[in-house]
């Protein structure tokens, strides 16, 4: 069977696009999401701009609706943001020892 959109579900699936790529394109994140048998649920996994990656997404206070997912990737990118610096210190001294590690020097 072969069903075709309307006028308005098209419109809803462009928005929904639109929004998706005004809150996630620009800042180098990855969203992936996930239909699950019988459409039940929709899992989300989420990339922070620093590749941090975030699987099935859920939320502590039970809004584990595909808007309440959505808010928990713009909460766990705005904790990253608040902890910028202290990101780039750790991945800085990883890097170093990644480096020590490959030129058989001391970190």
């Amino acid at each position: 069977m072969h069903t075709q959109l309307t006028d308005e579900q098209r419109k809803t699936l462009e928005d929904y696009d639109a929004l998706i790529k005004e809150l996630f394109a620009a800042s180098g994140e990855n969203l992936m999401t996930s239909f699950h048998a019988g459409w039940n649920d929709i899992s989300i996994t989420y990339f922070t701009p620093n590749r941090v990656q975030h699987s099935s997404l859920w939320t502590a206070n039970g809004d584990n609706t595909f808007a309440g997912k959505i808010q928990r990737a713009l909460d766990l990118r705005a904790e990253e943001d608040a902890n910028a610096d202290k990101i780039k210190a750790e991945r800085i001294e990883q890097l170093r020892g990644e480096l020590a590690t490959l030129t058989g020097e001391a970190a």
